[in-house]
């Protein structure tokens, strides 16, 4: 999966940006907001920031429901996102083993599909 090649392989690991997010909250938090420009001085800059597309943030917002244990939520982010495998991980330990076998069936139902559609070309 595309999630699993930035983040190494594991779809839960911080990404750059949450790093950032991260860092300039407790930022915030420590030194307060004296020390940042005024906000129309921010707001014209807005333009230049660079945010994640969707389906990224989709991902990171289903990673973080299982890892806090809301994992039929994240089943269906994540299946929503076609992220298969990871939706498949999460209704497993949702105990809801027939809905993991529903979407592995249909996933390789659809890659033989693609398959016997490339082969007819």
């Amino acid at each position: 999966m595309a999630s699993d090649e930035k983040n190494g392989g594991d779809p839960t690991s911080p990404t750059p940006h949450n790093r950032f997010h991260n860092f300039i909250l407790s930022k915030l938090a420590v030194d307060g907001d004296e020390n940042f420009a005024p906000v129309q001085k921010r707001l014209a800059n807005l333009h230049i920031l660079v945010y994640p597309p969707l389906w990224e943030i989709k991902a990171d917002l289903a990673a973080r429901c299982a890892r806090i244990g809301i994992v039929t939520t994240a089943a269906e982010i994540f299946e929503s996102l076609g992220m298969f495998l990871e939706a498949v991980e999460c209704y497993q330990r949702a105990s809801k083993l027939s809905k993991a076998e529903t979407i592995v069936r249909s996933a390789l139902k659809t890659s033989a599909e693609r398959r016997n559609t490339r082969g007819s070309v």
